[in-house]
């Protein structure tokens, strides 16, 4: 019997993304409608060099690396007090804001990846920040999807916005073996399985990542693969 190709499917809902409650069946293989609120920046030098895309979320940043990801959330709640007068009204004694930043490392990723982007934006940003205007950028373009092709041996990452918040695939050949994949998260305060999902503990709230999901389209049918 020939080796079919399968894909592993993660959601991540952020604290920031609200989805309502569906059932098993009805949240499976849908493919995300683009948001124009949430966008995966593409980095002209205006950043870091290792910097590939920036995503602004409802309380933090997501910066895509060619070997990791990189996560920087604050307290949303006392930054939108602050800016309607909180601090002047006395609810906080300072203008101090938490931040909480981690990483998820692709430890054993292959080094040559080839990145994609696709579904561009209509809009773009223009960035003139300090005195250097080397690192001023204009015409910076947005994107709602990007990929990591060969990211391991024969699997390709994929990333996409939906309303609900990022999605991200991973997307395996023939032959590939899941087991290549490996992300390790740095920088958290406390992380743990629950119902088949990851709860990632921060200093200021928590992620969840839920159970992924894992199908193969085989003769036009999708096709259940058992994972955790």
């Amino acid at each position: 019997m020939a080796k079919r190709a399968f894909i592993l499917l993660f959601v991540v809902f952020w604290p920031f993304f609200i989805t309502l409650a569906q059932s098993s069946a009805e949240r499976r293989v849908v493919i995300p409608q683009a948001h124009s609120s949430l966008k995966f920046t593409e980095n002209l030098g205006q950043w870091d060099d290792k910097i590939l895309f920036r995503a602004q979320l409802d309380g933090g940043l997501l910066f895509f690396e060619k070997n990791c990801l990189t996560f920087n959330f604050y307290d949303k709640n006392k930054l939108r007090s602050m800016h309607n007068g909180g601090v002047e009204k006395k609810l906080y004694k300072d203008y101090n804001i938490m931040c909480h930043a981690y990483k998820v490392h692709f430890d054993g990723c292959n080094s040559e990846i080839k990145v994609e982007k696709a579904k561009k934006g209509e809009d773009y940003e223009n960035f003139y920040m300090g005195n250097d205007k080397t690192k001023w950028k204009g015409n910076v373009r947005n994107y709602h999807q990007i990929w990591m092709r060969n990211i391991y041996d024969g699997i390709d990452y994929e990333a996409i916005t939906s309303v609900s918040g990022i999605k991200y695939n991973f997307i395996l050949k023939p032959n590939a073996n899941p087991q290549d994949i490996k992300m390790r998260y740095e920088g958290v305060d406390k992380i743990k399985l629950k119902d088949g999902s990851v709860r990632i503990k921060l200093s200021i709230t928590e992620i969840v990542e839920q159970k992924p999901y894992a199908y193969q389209t085989i003769n036009g049918v999708v096709k259940e693969v058992v994972c955790k």
